[in-house]
């Protein structure tokens, strides 16, 4: 007879670890390399505006599809490292047992939604591929990369709220302690 599975929640949160390091930061860092690319593209066009009175043909549909990539890219780790807005202005004033159970339900429905957003963005990203949809402007842009980025953004940051959720409110107490959930777990790790 075989041994059962064991789903304890170490190894519940040592999968969302490996998950969030091997794709929220990542992304994380294709953002920034995806900003100093558009910082540069825009420079560079704003400099040979003024010195040669002509710009590189296309820089609004690089920017714009740039600027896509970018922001989506950088969602699941601005999640992970506890950058995005979080208040506890409901929850402080509740009793534990109400705000845990407000953040679960808030936080599945939360949950949901971005799964629908997910589910959505992935049917744009296929709709724009089989279509070979592109943007009209001085340049021709196809868009499929730029809706490929929302869809794979939006997933890792399901992926990532969903780590956030399992959490639980302790989550909170780290953004106000002004600590990003990678260094608490790098120092649980060291720890342990």
């Amino acid at each position: 007879m075989r041994e059962p599975v064991n789903l304890r929640p170490g190894r519940a949160r040592c999968v969302g670890t490996l998950v969030s390091r091997y794709t929220t930061v990542p992304l994380g860092c294709f953002a920034a390399f995806v900003t100093a690319a558009l910082l540069v593209l825009t420079l560079t066009d704003v400099a040979l505006r003024t010195l040669l009175g002509r710009g590189i043909d296309g820089t609004l549909e690089y920017t714009e599809t740039l600027l896509v990539i970018g922001v989506f890219a950088s969602l699941a780790h601005a999640q992970g490292t506890g950058a995005h807005i979080a208040t506890s202005v409901v929850t402080s004033n509740v009793s534990a047992i109400l705000a845990r159970t407000l953040n679960a339900v808030v936080g599945g429905i939360g949950a949901l939604v971005l799964s629908i957003t997910v589910w959505a963005s992935w049917d744009r990203f296929l709709h724009s591929l089989a279509t070979n949809e592109y943007a009209l402007g001085v340049a021709r842009m196809d868009l499929w990369p730029a809706r490929l980025a929302v869809a794979v953004g939006l997933g890792i940051y399901l992926c990532e709220y969903l780590r956030t959720i399992h959490r639980g409110p302790s989550r909170l107490s780290l953004v106000e302690e002004g600590r990003s959930e990678f260094e608490h777990e790098a120092k649980r790790a060291e720890n342990a």
